[in-house]
């Protein structure tokens, strides 16, 4: 049974996040287009990792939709095996499907009651977010680093966090949607535009480049696309 999303988890501090992303891309590896179930301890043997730390990233995995399962035994979602297959090959469309993910996570939920009045320091943000909950304080941390590769929350160079700007409104005058801005690479295919010309700029950078930014750079440009998609939709078609 998987956990349910509002279940109170902190991921592992056993393992970077980085490794616990690679968690989840052995564990779609593994489980294939059938999402069969893979014994944790078999998981860890394939990753060459202790068996507690794997199983400690799938437990948070699950609360997350990237994996779903329990009591040792765990398999890929659908969510999961599409952001296994982009994390490496596009890291943008990968990074806003897991800020839809993180919607109704608690901690998403809990960082912007926390940073309703403004930026804090990261330390500070991650001792509230993990305040009533066992483990290390880095635990707190490698939850920070998860919120902000969900571009849930900004990162300066001071490692200040802060809430990202909130979309602009459509024209109708029912404010934002809820869903993630579209994709860039989505919209142009990151590569040629529909003349065959050459490559398509997004707010005047490659798609490289552009995983290049620093993320707090990297969520500016989204946010900006998103307002610039909301633009155009909300202006009026023209007739002939």
């Amino acid at each position: 049974m998987s956990a349910p999303k509002t279940a109170r988890m902190l991921p592992t501090d056993r393992m970077q996040v980085t490794g616990q992303i690679r968690v989840a891309q052995a564990l779609a590896e593994l489980s294939g287009g059938d999402a069969r179930e893979i014994k944790g301890a078999d998981l860890a043997r394939h990753m060459g990792r202790y068996a507690d730390s794997v199983t400690e990233s799938l437990s948070y995995l699950v609360g997350t939709g990237l994996a779903e399962g329990g009591r040792g035994r765990y398999r890929t979602t659908s969510a999961g095996r599409e952001f296994a297959a982009l994390w490496n090959a596009d890291s943008a469309r990968a990074r806003l499907l897991l800020r839809g993910l993180y919607q109704d996570h608690w901690a998403a939920q809990e960082a912007v009651r926390i940073l309703a009045d403004g930026p804090l320091p990261q330390e500070e943000v991650a001792t509230r977010l993990q305040q009533g909950l066992p483990g290390k304080p880095r635990r707190g941390i490698y939850l920070v680093e998860w919120l902000v590769i969900a571009l849930v929350v900004r990162r300066d160079k001071r490692l200040h966090l802060s809430l990202p700007e909130p979309e602009a409104p459509a024209g109708d005058g029912h404010g934002a949607d809820d869903e993630a801005p579209a994709s860039p690479s989505g919209a142009t295919g990151g590569r040629a535009d529909a003349t065959g010309t050459g490559p398509v700029l997004i707010m005047g950078l490659s798609m490289d480049q552009l995983r290049a930014l620093p993320n707090e750079q990297y969520a500016e440009i989204l946010h900006g696309l998103a307002h610039s998609i909301k633009a155009l939709n909300a202006t009026p078609a023209t007739t002939a």
